[in-house]
């Protein structure tokens, strides 16, 4: 069972959630690529974000999966 440790951001400016997941360095955006840039996970729901990066980045679903979730930042 894979564990992560995992925050939301929220940016009151554009109206939707970041994630990032704490490695040893510190706090981590989850970014996806495409073939031109590196693109942060983001929607206005934190639970429709969560299973879009555990979908398309980890390829599980949240039953296989043991999160531990921090408090949510909020950025002006």
């Amino acid at each position: 069972m894979k564990k992560l440790k995992i925050r939301f951001v929220h940016r009151k400016e554009y109206g939707v959630y970041y994630i990032q997941k704490k490695t040893i360095f510190g706090w981590r955006y989850l970014t996806w690529e495409n073939y031109f840039c590196r693109e942060m996970f983001e929607n206005v729901d934190t639970a429709i974000l969560l299973t879009n990066v555990l979908d398309e980045k980890y390829s599980t679903i949240l039953k296989y999966v043991e999160i531990t979730e921090y408090p949510t930042i909020k950025m002006y």
